[in-house]
């Protein structure tokens, strides 16, 4: 009796995460994460006269390298950048023919791209144009062999070969520039979290919210769900900011 108790358990269980991932599915088609109040473009960037005098900051990263883990950090405990649009997706916002100018117009933003990763080479240029005027770039640092692992889940049809280039032209890059390097089992340890949080403090020279919000731990499936769909229906008025694009339990 208590085998066929426990395996009526798991069932169960099994059947509440089936039913909570076919409810992402549908959210994510009915409110995808790239919306107006989530990301510029297509978002419209919005000046903020108090908070002139701080700089951008550029979330530059490896495409599975924990990319939104650091976005949601900083627009989670750093109140200067919690707006609407809440980030600029870069890439796109080059390619959509938008300027710098009007960027730099717009008060501080975290600003996020995957260059040389993204290719075009406008994206370069905005680049050498933002950190000259200021703008602070952190680099999230995570193992090559788990990014890997974890491009098969979400892109399986990558070739391998094509993605170990792509990492080490992103690494030849940037490996001149002045950043600051956050690594990617420092963002998901509760234990390192808030030294993360601080180490972003100094290199800002800004000082943090007063109470660190952690991000929803990885078993956390029902926290992490409800706090995405809130971000994209409240943008910077979601009580914890998730603007992580994809979700899979066998992601690594």
């Amino acid at each position: 009796m208590k085998r066929a108790s426990v395996f009526v358990t798991a069932i169960s269980y099994a059947n509440k995460i089936t039913a909570i991932m076919d409810f992402h599915k549908l959210t994510a088609k009915l409110i995808p994460h790239d919306n107006r109040l989530t990301v510029s473009p297509p978002g419209k960037l919005k000046a903020r006269s108090n908070y002139n005098s701080i700089p951008h900051v550029i979330v530059a990263s490896k495409r599975r390298s924990g990319t939104h883990l650091l976005i949601d950090t900083l627009l989670n405990n750093f109140e200067p950048f919690r707006r609407t649009p809440l980030y600029v997706n870069l890439d796109s916002y080059v390619v959509s023919g938008h300027t710098i100018e009007s960027l730099n117009e717009s008060g501080p933003y975290v600003i996020k791209t995957h260059y040389p990763q993204s290719t075009d080479p406008r994206i370069a240029d905005a680049l050498e144009m933002l950190i000259s005027s200021g703008s602070k770039v952190i680099i999230t640092d995570r193992k090559d062999s788990e990014i890997l692992k974890s491009l098969e889940v979400f892109l399986p049809s990558l070739d391998e070969n094509a993605a170990r280039k792509s990492n080490h032209e992103f690494d030849i890059f940037w490996k001149d520039q002045d950043y600051l390097r956050i690594k990617f089992e420092d963002i998901i340890n509760t234990f390192s979290y808030t030294e993360v949080v601080n180490s972003i403090s100094d290199y800002l020279n800004i000082k943090h919210n007063e109470s660190i919000i952690f991000p929803p731990g990885r078993s956390e499936l029902i926290k992490a769900m409800a706090s995405k769909l809130l971000t994209r229906t409240l943008g910077r008025h979601a009580p914890v900011i998730n603007t992580t694009i994809a979700f899979n339990k066998k992601a690594k």
